[in-house]
C-alpha cells in the first residue's frame, strides 16, 4: 500500500466512524452509502491480513530453505574433504 492509498484507506476509517457515531441522525440512503463503506473497509482489513500473513509465510519458507542448504553442505563437507585429498592421486 503507497501514501496515496494509505491516506484514502485513513479516511474511509474516520467515515465509517463518523457513520457510527452519527447513525441516528441519517436517512436511509445516507445510511445505505454508509454500510457500503463499513464493507468496503472490512473487505480491506481482511485483504491486509491475507497479504501481510502471505509475506510472513514467505519469509518462514526462506528460512526453512536456508536451513536445509546449510544441513545439505554440511552432510556433503565430508564427501568434498576426501575428494579435495584424493585430487592428487586421481586425476579428474
Amino acid at each position: 500500500m503507497n501514501d496515496y492509498d494509505r491516506v484514502r484507506y485513513e479516511m474511509l476509517i474516520r467515515v465509517k466512524q463518523f457513520s457510527i457515531d452519527n447513525a441516528a441522525d441519517m436517512n436511509p440512503t445516507a445510511t445505505n452509502k454508509f454500510t457500503n463503506i463499513g464493507t468496503l473497509v472490512d473487505d480491506i482489513e481482511t485483504d491486509s491480513a491475507e497479504q501481510q500473513s502471505g509475506f510472513s509465510e514467505a519469509a518462514q519458507q526462506t528460512a526453512v530453505k536456508g536451513t536445509a542448504r546449510e544441513n545439505l553442505r554440511d552432510r556433503m563437507a565430508d564427501t568434498r574433504d576426501t575428494a579435495q585429498g584424493m585430487e592428487p592421486d586421481f586425476d579428474g
